[in-house]
């Protein structure tokens, strides 16, 4: 199991970080998603346990759902990530919280 645990610490590192951000960043919720975003995408599939993998690319793509906010000529005047959270009830962007702290939470109970 440890060599298991030394395989995937880049993404406990980054999941830990995600929690710590969720809880105590500033502004609300799809703020503090919108910030832990961009660390969580950056993890690629072989560095994340594959019972987990499906899970973080479903809430990744739920944070980015809307796709980006085009202009006439078709110019993204908004990224996916901030056009989707523009328009997510905070409610919704705390059940996608939960979904990342569900998550995490597992990952350190499996790789502890």
């Amino acid at each position: 199991m440890a060599t298991r645990s030394l395989r995937f610490s880049r993404c406990r590192e980054k999941f830990n970080s995600a929690v710590y951000r969720l809880a105590v960043g500033e502004g609300d919720v799809r703020n503090r998603l919108q910030r832990v975003y961009p660390e969580l995408r950056r993890l690629r599939e072989v560095e994340v346990p594959p019972e987990h993998w499906q899970e973080l690319s479903g809430i990744l793509h739920a944070l980015t759902a809307k796709g980006p906010m085009l202009d006439r000529d078709g110019s993204p005047i908004q990224s996916a990530i901030e056009h989707t959270l523009g328009r997510m009830r905070n409610s919704t962007g705390r059940r996608h919280a939960e979904r990342i702290y569900r998550l995490v939470s597992e990952f350190n109970y499996s790789y502890s």
